[in-house]
């Protein structure tokens, strides 16, 4: 079976594949007061016990207008959890966690 001159590789549709479609920009970090943020931590704290865990540091990036995978998130509570139980719980894991948001995904704490 012959094909014919004007035959391209592409969709069943007709598409075109051989064209360059840039990706979209990324979104700039959204830039929030710290008030905004605890507040936004405190909303995700889903069983109020005051300490937040890694599932709802995701719940409250994404919240945020992060697209925060799991692993970002496990990363992000791994730098940030000093005593090892699995939650940020104290002032100074907060802080921790401010920086690494800072520095990893351009949050901008004002």
């Amino acid at each position: 079976m012959r094909r014919s001159a004007d035959h391209r590789a592409g969709y069943s549709d007709g598409r075109d594949t051989d064209v360059y479609r840039p990706r979209p920009a990324a979104r700039p970090a959204p830039a929030i007061t710290m008030e905004e943020f605890l507040n936004c931590l405190r909303y995700a704290d889903a069983n109020r016990d005051g300490l937040i865990s890694q599932r709802e540091l995701q719940h409250a990036l994404r919240a945020l207008g992060f697209g925060v995978p799991r692993w970002k998130a496990w990363r992000a509570m791994a730098n940030s959890d000093d005593n090892g139980n699995g939650t940020i719980d104290n002032d100074a894991e907060l802080k921790q966690l401010l920086e690494y948001a800072r520095k990893n995904w351009g949050l901008v704490v004002e």
